[in-house]
């Protein structure tokens, strides 16, 4: 017992100077170390909701895609009668409506759709894009 006692203290007496020297270098505006790690970071998921519009069904065909949240858009005249698809980012939902400004029997769309139901199909005027 006393062997391991006093092999921690010597041990503690070589590594505490060097510990004490890496300290003061560091407060005198030295480069400070800092321990290496070898874990890697995931990048964090894109914040800004996405939502792209097809003009095909199952995600084909010309396409726009708009970003942002809780803004009313309105779809761009040459898109109006042709929209029939719609894919919508990771915690996202867009509400679509057959008229401007959010107006007519509007459809709420959290996932990617492959073909707009009955009354949206290709009657896409104005959409809400909002983050869940």
């Amino acid at each position: 017992m006393i062997k391991q006692l006093s092999a921690a203290f010597a041990l503690s007496l070589v590594l505490l100077p060097l510990a004490s020297r890496a300290y003061a270098q560091c407060v005198a505006g030295r480069p400070c170390r800092t321990p290496t790690t070898t874990a890697t970071a995931t990048a964090p998921a894109d914040p800004t909701p996405t939502v792209c519009f097809f003009t095909s069904t199952n995600f084909k065909g010309p396409r726009f895609c708009e970003s942002g949240q809780r803004s009313v858009f309105t779809v761009p005249a040459e898109w109006r009668d042709s929209i029939k698809s719609i894919t919508v980012g990771d915690r996202t939902e867009v509400r679509i409506c057959p008229e401007f400004t959010l107006k007519g029997d509007c459809g709420l769309i959290g996932r990617d759709t492959d073909e707009l139901q009955r009354g949206l199909f290709d009657q896409v005027y104005s959409y809400a894009i909002d983050k869940t």
